[in-house]
């Protein structure tokens, strides 16, 4: 039924009362909304050091060549 949980703990939160089970349950989703969170701030500083180098950013004459030069390449 759920793999990674052990039928003994399934029965123990059995034997609690639905306000106890919400409980637990909104317990259990507040810390795993924390221990995410984390990661996503990784994830947007990481994005950001993507974009931070030494190299000049592109002119828009640049940009827009390539642009055209995609848009050849799908459209023909």
């Amino acid at each position: 039924m759920y793999p990674n949980i052990s039928i003994e703990l399934i029965r123990q939160v059995d034997t609690l009362s639905i306000d106890q089970q919400l409980r637990l349950a909104i317990y259990l989703l507040e810390k795993a909304r924390v221990t995410v969170r984390p990661r996503q701030k990784k994830t947007a500083l990481r994005a950001f050091g993507l974009l931070a180098n030494s190299s000049p950013a592109p002119s828009d004459s640049q940009t827009q060549h390539w642009l055209n030069e995609r848009r050849t390449e799908k459209y023909g």
